[in-house]
């Protein structure tokens, strides 16, 4: 069986690729056209090409949906195969989370249509009071998501768990606050409210008002 794009994830790159002016086009084209050659590379000799850190594995596959698979990648690779190793380790093949895995193509879905739709920045963010002495939570760069069962939580469950127990005043979140779940059926998107429940929670309890959750993107 020949891999495929799901249709509504090459649906989705095709309409965001129409969208970008011609000089968003003009940077994102070489991207795509290199990533592309790659992957034909991969899929015409069977072996990995050569090592190279700067091309997004990400965007493998993303000239084939736009161009309903013109080169024929697609076509010539098979489900669930492995073809090659290249030098930095990367498994050439089209299984989940490999090079090839044509799941990769939503990120490429996303990243095209927030080039387009880019979120203002708030230029006028809230100030607070805080006491001079206060507990304070800081979750690092956490993969989160609520994805397991209550006795066997997932990680970022226990981080919030954990942050609970401490009832801080204040928690801050390092990083990148939202992770992606891809192909999970419905988008599983866990943000700072994670963080903002148990400081609301202690809070409530102190009943002083000083709840407060801060989130940085280095």
């Amino acid at each position: 069986m020949k891999i495929n794009i799901d249709p509504a994830i090459s649906s989705r790159i095709v309409s965001a690729w129409n969208a970008l002016n011609p000089d968003q086009r003009s940077r994102v084209a070489p991207i795509l056209a290199k990533a592309n050659q790659r992957a034909l590379t991969a899929a015409q000799s069977r072996v990995a090409p050569i090592f190279d850190s700067s091309v997004p594995h990400q965007a493998l596959l993303a000239h084939s949906a736009i161009s309903n698979d013109r080169d024929g990648v697609l076509s010539n690779l098979e489900a669930g195969i492995v073809i090659d190793v290249d030098a930095g380790g990367e498994i050439w093949g089209t299984g989940k989370y490999q090079q090839l895995d044509p799941g990769w193509a939503e990120t490429v879905a996303v990243w095209l249509e927030n080039l387009t739709n880019k979120h203002p920045c708030n230029s006028t963010p809230a100030t607070i009071q805080i006491p001079d002495s206060l507990q304070i939570a800081i979750a690092g760069d956490w993969g989160t998501g609520d994805w397991r069962i209550a006795s066997n939580p997932a990680p970022s469950t226990d981080v919030v768990r954990h942050i609970a127990f401490l009832e801080p005043p204040l928690s801050e979140q390092e990083a990148d606050l939202v992770h992606f779940f891809r192909r999970s059926g419905r988008p599983r998107i866990r943000s700072m409210e994670q963080l903002r429940e148990p400081a609301r929670a202690a809070q409530q309890r102190r009943g002083d008002g000083s709840e407060a959750t801060q989130g940085a993107d280095h």
